[in-house]
């Protein structure tokens, strides 16, 4: 505390005088910034920094788990899996949904009725 009083009561230089003779002036810094400009500053600086952190951890985080399925053959069997598995019924559940959507519409088939409605029933319903 003792540094920051000390400069504080030092006279604080105003100009710069360059060896060709040629001055500069200096910026006041003895002016205080407005309470908005630390809000916005403060307030920016948190923010960039959250979402570096948030990158680079979800980033890292995704290299280490690579990493480590890499290795072990089994896990990655087991999770390929179940995402496979996963992937033929989120198929199933979007084709059932055509089904329901598109092929029970009371449109003509070309080649008779099926047995979930008819497999051309993508034109518009006439009638």
């Amino acid at each position: 505390m003792k540094v920051v009083n000390a400069f504080k009561a030092a006279q604080q230089p105003t100009a710069v005088i360059f060896a060709n003779g040629r001055g500069e002036a200096l910026p006041s810094l003895s002016a205080k910034p407005s309470r908005i400009k630390s809000a916005l500053i403060y307030t920016t600086f948190t923010s960039v920094g959250l979402g570096f952190g948030i990158v680079s951890g979800f980033t890292t985080g995704f290299l280490a788990a690579d990493e480590k399925l890499k290795k072990d053959m089994e896990s990655r069997r087991r999770i390929m899996t179940a995402y496979k598995r996963y992937r033929a019924g989120l198929l199933k559940i979007r084709v059932e949904t055509w089904r329901r959507t598109y092929v029970n519409r009371k449109a003509g088939s070309l080649h008779g009725k099926h047995k979930y409605g008819s497999l051309y029933a993508l034109q518009t319903p006439s009638g």
